[in-house]
């Protein structure tokens, strides 16, 4: 793979990743969840994503906090 093709699938990916925070956001915000309820969420999702098979998907998040 080279950079042309592997640059928009990071793009997709974080794209996706910001609307998926930003709809948890905005349910905690709208009290239909919790900010507990919510780091749950993403906790037990990062369990299918070892940073160590994942580095880019926990950078992401780690920009993000």
């Amino acid at each position: 793979m080279t950079a042309e093709t592997t640059a928009p699938d990071n793009a997709n990916g974080e794209l996706a990743l910001a609307i998926v925070l930003e709809d948890l956001q905005a349910r905690v915000a709208k009290a239909e969840m919790t900010e507990d309820e919510a780091k749950s969420l993403v906790a037990a999702a990062l369990e299918r994503f070892p940073a160590s098979m994942h580095p880019q998907v926990h950078a992401l998040l780690d920009r993000r906090s």
